[in-house]
């Protein structure tokens, strides 16, 4: 699809899970062999509330394993090409997807219980892995120091995509759609309340290309060159994170 809208033919693609360290370590393999550098990193993927825990194939409860551990590995692995691109051209970007869902972890990360072994609560995992997308941010600016590598977070609103599978939509309908890993959590009647609100929530939240904007512009608006300073972006422009987010 992407090819036949812009009529590139330098598009490709590569196998990668991010719920499994090995999988990433060959996707980072495979980059490298066959790319000298890398101009922009967009770690994007994620999942959210998944109703009952489940963990990575290294034993990672999920949602900080994908949403965080599984971004932090493929950004280190490939900081090389990273490296070189920055060397180059003066200007390299890792953009990491976060959202406003990190506020919601109000106590910051609990690093005594980080694998939720004791409890599991699903919303506050994935806020505490939202979190973690902040502080890796202001983290890895730190780190890179005066380089001209720029790394921002980035919260892309409340967009009308399958991520919130384990809720909201009803199991019917996750074949129908082919959603991966589609659990259907809410009661029916639930579901009819959201879906008699639907007028409403299409005024309130954004379309998939709408919720791109904020990154695409992170990574590619040339006023930004060196300019992201491991900072946190909404709508286009820098916003306030939460207290824990600012140690």
């Amino acid at each position: 699809d992407i090819r036949q809208t812009t009529g590139s033919k330098k598009v490709t693609a590569k196998e990668l899970d991010l719920a499994q360290l090995s999988s990433i370590e060959k996707f980072a393999k495979e980059f490298s062999d066959s790319y000298g550098k890398l101009d922009v990193l967009v770690n994007n993927a994620g999942v959210m509330a998944i109703p009952q825990k489940e963990v990575t194939k290294d034993g990672f409860e999920k949602q900080l394993g994908i949403n965080h551990l599984g971004h932090f590995h493929l950004s280190s692995l490939l900081m090389p090409q990273i490296k070189v691109a920055a060397e180059k051209t003066g200007d390299a970007r890792i953009i990491n997807l976060s959202s406003d869902a990190h506020y919601g972890a109000v106590n910051g990360i609990n690093f005594e219980d980080i694998n939720s072994e004791s409890k599991y609560d699903p919303w506050l995992a994935y806020c505490q892995s939202k979190l973690a997308n902040v502080l890796f941010s202001k983290e890895l600016q730190r780190r890179v120091g005066t380089s001209p590598i720029s790394v921002a977070a980035v919260h892309p609103g409340v967009v009308r995509t399958d991520l919130g599978r384990s809720y909201f939509i009803p199991k019917d309908m996750c074949s129908q759609l082919g959603t991966v890993d589609c659990k259907g959590q809410l009661p029916e009647p639930v579901l009819a309340l959201l879906g008699a609100s639907l007028p409403i929530a299409l005024l309130t939240t954004k379309s998939p290309e709408e919720g791109a904007m904020t990154q695409v512009k992170c990574s590619a608006d040339p006023t930004l060159k060196q300019a992201l300073a491991g900072q946190y972006f909404r709508d286009c422009a820098v916003a306030e994170p939460s207290g824990p987010a600012k140690v």
